[in-house]
């Protein structure tokens, strides 16, 4: 376990991460004493579609204001500010990298949301949380770097209250033939675990979950892509875009990844499930 929790920090820790976001900021012209939750938009939410793909998430799953959400490898913590400020939830964030959970914890400071959104470093495998303590437990491009996702869904059950909702946006495997290196979750093929669509509807209906809404959002996903790719082209890479998280091969992970869901190697969806 412990090689596989280095692994993951290698590939997203950074070390300096919320010196090059402030300095970012700065650069942009931004007010760290009076930042706001526009300023960071365009790089607190780094997975496919960004702000507007959690908003589309937490309506699938029919989110209501006061609900506690677990929120599982929560990154810096952008979806959870979204689901505390416009979705009235409380939300806890875990994730396996430790910068991730601090860098949340002081933006979330900086906008106002502390008291609403909280983060710990946390193994997804070994949720240190009572039984059936969330209302909500949701997932956005967390499972690709699991592999043992039947321990992951137990663990999602537990804590989970009965009648409580899972509520995920992932990222699957489509027709079986290899996908190029590297892509955001993984550098190497040796932490990518993605599954196909059946395999998971399968293993979560094992756990005891009822599917409530199953969504392919592939061509979405593969259009969000391409726009990033052609603004990338046309102005060069943004000032506050993804690279302030990820670093300056955007542009390379961001083809492959349009390349795969382009022949059909990967596929995206968002679903629901019920805790029975």
């Amino acid at each position: 376990m412990k090689e596989y929790i280095d692994s993951i920090n290698t590939q997203y820790g950074r070390g300096d991460l919320i010196n090059r976001i402030y300095g970012s900021l700065e650069k942009a012209g931004k007010d760290l004493n009076n930042l706001t939750r526009e300023d960071i938009a365009a790089f607190e939410e780094f997975h496919i579609g960004g702000r507007d793909e959690t908003r589309n998430l937490a309506k699938l799953g029919e989110l209501q204001e006061g609900k506690h959400v677990l929120d599982i490898g929560c990154g810096i913590g952008g979806p959870a500010r979204t689901l505390a400020h416009e979705f009235g939830c409380r939300v806890t964030g875990i994730d396996l990298t430790e910068e991730y959970c601090s860098v949340a914890a002081k933006l979330s400071e900086k906008v106002g949301l502390n008291h609403q959104a909280e983060f710990q470093v946390g193994n997804a495998f070994d949720l240190s949380f009572d039984d059936a303590s969330f209302d909500i437990a949701w997932m956005q491009h967390v499972g690709m770097n699991i592999e043992d996702k039947k321990m992951l869904y137990s663990e999602i059950s537990r804590v989970l209250k009965p009648g409580g909702k899972f509520i995920f946006h992932e990222i699957l495997k489509g027709n079986g033939q290899q996908i190029d290196y590297p892509v955001f979750w993984a550098n190497v093929p040796e932490i990518n675990y993605i599954s196909n669509q059946d395999e998971i509807r399968g293993l979560l209906d094992e756990g005891g979950f009822k599917e409530s809404r199953w969504e392919d959002v592939t061509e979405r996903a593969a259009n969000w892509f391409r726009g990033m790719m052609e603004k990338m082209k046309k102005d060069g890479p943004p000032p506050l875009g993804l690279g302030v998280i990820v670093g300056s091969d955007v542009p390379a992970k961001a083809k492959n990844v349009l390349a795969c869901l382009s022949d059909g190697r990967l596929k995206v969806a968002q679903a629901c499930y019920t805790k029975g």
